[in-house]
């Protein structure tokens, strides 16, 4: 499974033995999934979401993973929790997006994906002021 950084693969063998993750998937850009957003200038983007992943509870989940954070990240945030909700809301199945950050995942060195989803849903809503 190529991935374009260290942190990814770091990323993807820890999911490989995480016993909680039913599946994952490395999401490449040739693959074409995209999610339209606004930047920070009003430009329409497309963002490429790094790893699709689905529990042993069958919630799936769009991970990115994240080294360092640009003046968009949050724009994509927003748009990749929204694609998330309207997902579930149309499947039936629950999906969510999280963003996993180096310096956490590094810090905490999780042993199970859904300490990740935690940390991930955390930091997303205290960047949203929720």
């Amino acid at each position: 499974m190529p991935c374009d950084n260290r942190f990814e693969e770091d990323f993807a063998r820890f999911l490989d033995h995480a016993t909680d993750v039913a599946r994952f998937s490395k999401l490449p850009i040739n693959f074409g999934f995209t999610i339209p957003y606004l930047d920070a200038a009003g430009n329409l983007r497309h963002y490429y979401p790094d790893f699709v992943v689905v529990d042993e509870d069958g919630t799936h989940y769009l991970v990115e993973t994240k080294g360092r954070e640009d003046i968009n990240v949050h724009n994509k945030d927003r748009a990749a929790t929204t694609w998330a909700e309207s997902a579930t809301r149309l499947t039936g199945q629950p999906w969510r997006y999280v963003k996993v950050l180096q310096k956490d995942f590094e810090g905490l060195q999780p042993a199970q994906f859904l300490d990740c989803a935690y940390m991930g849903e955390m930091q997303t809503s205290i960047f949203d002021g929720n």
